[in-house]
């Protein structure tokens, strides 16, 4: 009989890892998440970005096409929160640790699912603003409306931007070899999506901003063009300083939706980034590429 151990190997390669593992890990996760001063910083910046939101308009519609900006704040946190979780697994752990990497990855995605919340929250609290105001406005006279509210699938833009947030928190934190330098990266990420969300409005590069501002603007006339001459239906916006035509804006229920799928699909595939080798990147792989592509084809189909 051999007295020389064979290799050593930890639980979670051996078989399936009991859901208690899993959840206990992701517990301790949750319990230092909840103390992360993140979470204060970034409900601080989304009040006071909500008091810029909430200022008069400099133009019809800017409110309509950035109602997701109060969540900046939140969205950073939660991908700080996320990353600073994630950056933990860079410190080597002894070989006969009892949980191995990918178990403690699955706890930690576990854990920072909880993050939603805060945006969830946010997103119902712009809804209802919006409600109460009895709708923003959008469009020039002779087409404008004061009562317009965003559709279904473009208030659920915000929460999905959530789970994007935690997907890039994962994969920024596990592969940055210094925390300084992915905390930076992330506030110039989010600073730029929300920031600067109108950079992203062109028709090419719309479909793959990380929030999508709507209404889209299609030309129908030139400047010399009648607006009377226009459906009445139509929201118009004339040659200004911007621009040097009649625009017709739509708001494209369908165009959101698809976005939506193409938010799923990239939170996948960045988590596939921050994955170890493994079923669950190869999945992650997968399923993301595919849904992202769906929804991409989709806003393509659709845009006006």
């Amino acid at each position: 009989m051999s007295l020389v151990a064979g290799p050593q190997t930890r639980p979670s390669e051996r078989g399936a890892v009991p859901r208690h593992v899993v959840t206990s890990l992701a517990r301790s996760e949750v319990r230092r998440m909840l103390l992360n001063p993140w979470l204060v910083v970034g409900t601080v910046i989304s009040a006071l970005t909500y008091r810029e939101w909430a200022q008069p308009e400099s133009w019809s519609g800017e409110r309509y096409g950035s109602w997701f900006i109060p969540l900046g704040g939140l969205l950073l946190a939660t991908s700080a929160i996320t990353a600073g979780a994630f950056h933990r697994e860079r410190v080597e752990v002894a070989a006969a640790a009892p949980a191995g990497e990918q178990v403690r990855f699955r706890a930690r995605l576990l854990a920072a699912t909880g993050l939603i919340l805060p945006v969830l929250a946010g997103t119902a609290v712009m809804t209802l603003v919006v409600a109460a105001q009895g709708g923003l406005s959008l469009g020039y006279e002779p087409g404008r409306t004061a009562a317009a509210v965003p559709t279904p699938p473009e208030y659920l833009q915000g929460v999905l931007a959530a789970v994007v947030a935690i997907g890039i928190g994962a994969a920024v934190g596990r592969r940055f070899r210094h925390r300084i330098t992915a905390t930076l990266v992330l506030i110039l990420i989010w600073s730029s999506a929300v920031g600067a969300y109108w950079v992203f409005q062109a028709a090419a590069t719309a479909p793959f901003a990380l929030l999508q501002s709507q209404p889209v603007s299609v030309e129908v006339g030139g400047p010399a063009a009648d607006p009377a001459s226009f459906p009445a239906g139509w929201l118009l916006e004339g040659p200004g300083e911007y621009q040097d035509h009649w625009a017709r804006l739509v708001v494209s229920p369908a165009l959101a939706a698809g976005h939506d799928v193409y938010l799923i699909g990239l939170a996948a595939l960045l988590l596939a980034v921050a994955a170890p080798r493994g079923r669950d990147r190869r999945l992650l792989l997968a399923a993301g590429a595919a849904i992202a592509v769906a929804g991409y084809v989709a806003q393509l189909a659709v845009y006006p």
